[in-house]
């Protein structure tokens, strides 16, 4: 639900646990979100060299609601030098804020820094789980997690990257978790506008009123002019509690069956078993292993640009490619006129780093950095609808992802 009260709009979800309040008058817009009545962040903005959006001028604020989706729009300029813009969307969901933040320079010099949803957690944060840059995961990089240390009377740096970390989850010791991700342009946030490659900065200080965390596409040492062309980052921030996730309520399980050509289900077996009387009560449940289905190499990660200028895949798919979206999409609309049907479980969901540049519709021939979270997000919400009123999806995803973002896919 969003709603607006004067300057102030307030979005609720998940029953009312989550409560997010964002101001019409700022462009960055964000002010405060609490979960459960606590206050996991707060104040986030945008600057340009020194300067924060909090100047800016806003010509545009929407609020509305859509596809399951609580969203709310600004756009403005910069009233100084030469006005650049600055657009943002904001999309809630259970579990999940989804961002599309753009920046048009206009030939604005910018001082050596631009950041883009910094914010800060307050209070006290137990530890930090890190999945790293896409660069460090090629480079034989692994996710990783450390407790935080308290505050003794001096910030202190808990983490600095060049590249964005492709996830950071901070967990209170309620068991609270808020997630920042980057979005599948990483590619985007790696170009640092133009300038020189490892001129981004990503910091999280520990300071005496939370965990500061610093996103900034661009850092360097000089003053520099952008190209005049919008330059757009995407991202994301989700939630949950420690343990706690939507699970399936006991069921008997249909397996899902591949087809010879391997691209699609035995349909007529599936018909047949959901056709089959129950003896004991409880629903039919298809279970789905995205590892079953025989995907081209065209559709597969690329794991490292080695490995794309080598034509090597990984037997992954990767999420942002259509021919997964629409085989995907396909079976959910077959499934939804089968009879008896009581939910469908998706086994082996996890994303991935790629590199093969066709799936961001680019061009490069080392590959175009990005990874696929987006993919999986987008399809999640496109499921979500098309299974309203009929039955429930979940996800199995594998070893090692127990993050916010991924417990709540299909929420």
């Amino acid at each position: 639900m969003v709603e607006r009260e004067g300057n102030k709009i307030l979005v609720t979800e998940q029953d009312g646990k989550l409560v997010a309040e964002l101001n019409s008058k700022r462009l960055a817009a964000l002010k405060s979100i609490k979960y459960e009545g606590d206050e996991i962040l707060r104040g986030m903005h945008w600057t340009i060299g020194a300067m924060s959006d909090e100047p800016g001028l806003v010509r545009r604020s929407k609020e509305y609601h859509k596809a399951g989706m609580s969203c709310v729009e600004t756009e403005g300029w910069m009233p100084f030098g030469r006005e650049p813009n600055l657009t943002q969307a904001i999309r809630f969901s259970a579990g999940r804020a989804r961002f599309t933040s753009d920046f048009v320079a206009n030939g604005e010099t910018i001082s050596r820094h631009f950041s883009v949803g910094s914010f800060l957690l307050p209070g006290k944060w137990e530890s930090m789980f890190v999945v790293p840059a896409a660069q460090h995961l090629v480079d034989g990089g692994k996710p990783y997690e450390r407790q935080l240390p308290k505050w003794d009377g001096k910030d202190i740096m808990l983490g600095h990257w060049h590249r964005p970390p492709l996830s950071l989850v901070f967990k209170r010791k309620s068991g609270v978790r808020l997630e920042v991700g980057t979005g599948s342009d990483v590619f985007r946030w790696e170009q640092n506008m133009g300038y020189h490659p490892e001129h981004g900065s990503y910091k999280v200080t520990l300071t005496q009123a939370g965990l500061e965390v610093l996103r900034e596409p661009l850092a360097c040492c000089e003053d520099f002019v952008p190209e005049g062309r919008p330059f757009r980052y995407t991202w994301h921030l989700a939630w949950d509690k420690a343990g706690v996730r939507s699970t399936p309520p006991e069921h008997e399980v249909v397996k899902a069956q591949i087809a010879r050509n391997g691209h699609d289900l035995e349909w007529d077996k599936v018909k047949k078993a959901f056709a089959a009387p129950r003896t004991d009560g409880k629903p039919r449940f298809l279970l789905v292993d995205i590892m079953d289905f025989l995907w081209e190499d065209t559709c597969k990660r690329c794991p490292s640009p080695q490995a794309f200028a080598a034509e090597l895949v990984a037997p992954e798919p990767c999420w942002m490619t259509s021919p997964v979206e629409k085989k995907l999409k396909n079976l959910i609309r077959k499934l939804v006129e089968i009879p008896g049907v009581g939910g469908l479980i998706f086994r082996n969901v996890s994303p991935g780093i790629c590199y093969h540049p066709s799936h961001v519709d680019k061009k490069n021939p080392m590959g175009v950095a990005h990874w696929d979270m987006g993919g999986m997000m987008d399809f999640a919400a496109w499921a979500r609808q098309a299974c309203r009123d009929k039955f429930e999806v979940y996800s199995e995803a594998a070893e090692g992802w127990d993050t916010p973002a991924m417990n709540t896919l299909f929420d």
